[in-house]
């Protein structure tokens, strides 16, 4: 089962996305007549165990901020570790609304192919010698729980769990995608994989 949401707000802080998945989450679980469950916090199948959001450090923090109320013995930034992935597709969308036709483009394409973390970091090293003036954007990318939704093996998700979100979270990530083209104030909450 896949979970596509998407909200408009006016409202971004880290604080209001906490209390916009606090919601989500408690509508969700009346629809399904049961609680919403995660599986690194509940344990079993019928969870959810990989989400993506956007690579926004109040969208995706307070989505943690929300995981951390459920399960206070992990920090919010744990708690994204063992359910975040970022989509591909929109970090070079966002690099490219940034920097527009900058040439590291092409870079950053590739660190998804990358085997490891170690070499995940060379690599976002390397681009910021290459473009001194891309490294704060490229260092804000070090963060454990940014690396984690970069790399599979920085990721505390299960890889059967994580190879599912890539192959499936694209299709409602390109259908926002083409929705957000139209409206432009739209903003995606949740791409998640029960």
């Amino acid at each position: 089962i896949q979970i596509y949401a998407y909200i408009f707000t006016n409202l971004e802080t880290q604080q209001g996305y906490k209390i916009l998945f606090t919601k989500l989450f408690k509508h969700l679980g009346n629809a399904a007549q049961q609680p919403v469950q995660f599986g690194h916090i509940h344990g079993g199948d019928s969870c959810i165990h990989a989400v993506t959001v956007d690579m926004c450090m109040k969208q995706a923090p307070g989505f943690g901020d929300f995981l951390h109320d459920l399960d206070p013995s992990k920090t919010w930034s744990e708690h994204l570790q063992h359910t975040v992935i970022f989509c591909q597709t929109h970090v070079q969308r966002n690099f490219f609304k940034k920097f527009k036709l900058h040439p590291a483009r092409y870079l950053i394409d590739t660190i998804w192919d990358l085997p490891d973390t170690r070499d995940v970091v060379e690599h976002l090293d390397t681009i910021a010698q290459l473009y001194p003036k891309l490294k704060k954007w490229i260092d804000s990318k070090k963060k454990d729980w940014i690396l984690a939704g970069l790399s599979a093996e920085h990721s505390c998700i299960p890889m059967t769990w994580q190879i599912y979100t890539w192959k499936y979270t694209g299709i409602s990530k390109s259908s926002y995608f083409a929705d957000n083209e139209f409206i432009r104030y739209k903003q995606i909450l949740l791409a998640a994989v029960l």
